[in-house]
């Protein structure tokens, strides 16, 4: 059993109180993100009628399956927008609570993939938006667990190296995840009702 010392474990204590931080922070930001996106589009297919907004869905829908495969080109909307560095040389938990309310929404960072807008337009459309503010939740979650699971396990800036050529090296793969999404909700909203 390994003890650890005084300071070892005020530097451990130090690091999760952060990283709590982070993720209630990103949760917070995911959630509002969601809910308000989806009650956007919600409020602003009102006058739509449902069928009409089943086939224009479809058709984004397809249209961004195609591009996926290379087929069209259409934009992606998509700020390519980074956290600037002067916006996080403050107290360690305001950095966190910087980082944790611009990156647990999405909206204000990179996201490759347009599944994340599909999604929460799909839920404005048909479903609730509170069903946004839980997607929102998971979204804010997610990425900043994740984050915090990867920052707990460094242990140099050459695993760092490691994990990003790592990831980088998988993007096929993700791409590939990222059609098959597309695709299953494609099935999913042309599919009759049982």
């Amino acid at each position: 059993m390994a003890v650890a010392s005084l300071g070892e474990g005020r530097k451990l204590t130090y690091f999760w109180l952060k990283s709590l931080t982070y993720i209630f922070v990103s949760l917070l930001a995911g959630a509002l993100f969601g809910l308000v996106i989806s009650l956007m589009v919600h409020v602003g297919a009102f006058l739509v009628p449902d069928h009409v907004q089943g086939i224009l869905f479809s058709v984004i829908l397809g249209v961004y399956l195609l591009k996926s495969v290379g087929i069209v080109q259409v934009p992606h909307p998509q700020r390519k927008w980074q956290v600037p560095p002067s916006w996080v040389d403050r107290s360690p938990f305001l950095n966190m609570t910087i980082w944790g309310s611009i990156l647990g929404a999405g909206v204000f960072t990179y996201i490759p993939y347009v599944s994340f807008w599909l999604m929460y337009v799909y839920i404005g459309l048909f479903l609730t938006p509170f069903v946004g503010f839980w997607l929102g939740l998971l979204f804010g979650f997610v990425r900043a667990f994740s984050s915090v699971m990867y920052a707990a396990k460094l242990k140099s800036t050459r695993d760092h190296d490691h994990v990003f050529k790592h990831l980088f090296g998988k993007q096929k793969a993700f791409e590939f995840y990222h059609l098959i999404g597309l695709t299953s909700l494609l099935i999913y909203v042309l599919a009759p009702p049982l």
